[in-house]
């Protein structure tokens, strides 16, 4: 199989593009997860986030979906845990998460979640006048 880009492996696993598609393959060279993906991020903790149309996922070294998540951002896994994030903007007292007001303050919710995709810890960083 011919591909446009190979990642660097991690756990035994290396992310490939193969017609504008992200999927995974072993140390072998072998296909394990086939190129389905919009997005493949490294594995660590045994999880890596993929991101299709339909948002970003987490999937075993199988394939198998772990959790899926809405946040707009999360971090590779460590010590059974992954950090995701989203941006709010509060402005007049009136939370916006689509658009940035021309005044107010950002605040930002950090969820660090399990393996299963459940809040274990919650953090909240806010920055002043925007």
């Amino acid at each position: 199989p011919q591909y446009e880009s190979i990642m660097p492996f991690s756990e035994g696993m290396a992310s490939f593009q193969q017609a504008g598609k992200w999927g995974y393959l072993n140390q072998q060279g072998k296909v394990v997860i086939k190129a389905q993906y919009e997005t493949a991020d490294r594995f660590s903790d045994g999880l890596a986030k993929v991101s299709d149309a339909n948002g970003s996922c987490f999937i075993d070294k199988t394939g198998k979906m772990a959790f899926c998540t809405q946040y707009r951002s999360c971090e590779n896994f460590y010590n059974g845990q992954t950090r995701c994030s989203n941006m709010y903007y509060l402005h007049n007292n009136k939370l916006y998460t689509d658009r940035k007001p021309r005044s107010g303050s950002m605040r930002i919710l950090f969820h660090h979640l399990n393996k299963t995709g459940k809040t274990v810890l919650l953090e909240s960083y806010i920055k002043g006048s925007l």
